[in-house]
């Protein structure tokens, strides 16, 4: 592969010690959690989505005010299933202007929920991705990989390489490998056009995987993903 880095420095300082944070063999984080405010904006988003008959000739304001409205209502299902205990719709519209997570709420499940909901549904995310709707569901509730194996991104990226404190722009073509659990939240953004997420997590993959020149610590953001694919 070619090299890409800065100029060699004399005084660059060696990587830290692997021991000391040794990475996990196939495996990839997923994408940090997006919070409660994202996923009640989601549910809510897809009700909107789902309004018809009548309220299709209402106005914009009163067909947001009720998709708010279901979304409250399924939200609080939701976390009834997950709890036993069922929140006041008070408590998760506060919860969602303040970005806090409804106490009880898996937040792992919570994070996967949300990507359903911005697909608009579980039948919706199926034929998206061309899996079974029982997939899904099983992703969703514990976790377990939609597509197994990993998944390799070819992409051509601008970015910001960050070494000894350090910015350097850097415009580059690469082949990453990406594991589950990330791998599933790749195959997801990519089908709704979510490059912003696909870039979050491919800044620190590159840093890992591309074979800088050099032995110093480096950090990678990507900017902008100017074409991507996924095999």
């Amino acid at each position: 592969m070619e090299r890409w880095g800065v100029p060699d420095r004399a005084a660059q300082p060696p990587r830290r010690a692997a021991s000391s944070s040794p990475r996990p063999t196939n495996f990839t984080a997923a994408l940090p959690s997006p919070g409660f405010s994202a996923a009640f904006q989601a549910l809510t988003g897809r009700k909107l989505r789902e309004l018809g008959g009548r309220w299709l000739q209402r106005p914009q304001r009163e067909r947001q005010a009720e998709a708010a409205r279901r979304a409250t209502t399924e939200m609080a299902n939701r976390i009834e299933r997950q709890t036993g205990r069922r929140p006041a719709d008070s408590t998760i519209r506060r919860s969602a202007r303040t970005n806090r997570t409804p106490r009880g709420l898996d937040t792992s499940v919570s994070n996967r929920q949300t990507r359903i909901d911005a697909a608009g549904g579980v039948k919706a995310l199926s034929q998206l991705l061309g899996v079974s709707q029982y997939a899904v569901r099983r992703w969703r509730d514990q976790g377990r990989p939609l597509v197994p194996g990993a998944l390799t991104v070819v992409a051509d990226v601008e970015g910001v390489l960050v070494v000894n404190g350090e910015e350097y722009p850097r415009t580059m073509s690469v082949t990453i490998d990406i594991y589950p659990p990330a791998a599933d939240d790749v195959r997801i953004a990519y089908a709704l056009g979510d490059l912003d997420s696909i870039a979050e997590l491919l800044g620190p993959e590159i840093a890992e995987q591309v074979d800088w020149a050099g032995e110093a610590d480096r950090e990678f953001t990507v900017t902008e993903i100017t074409d991507i694919t996924l095999h």
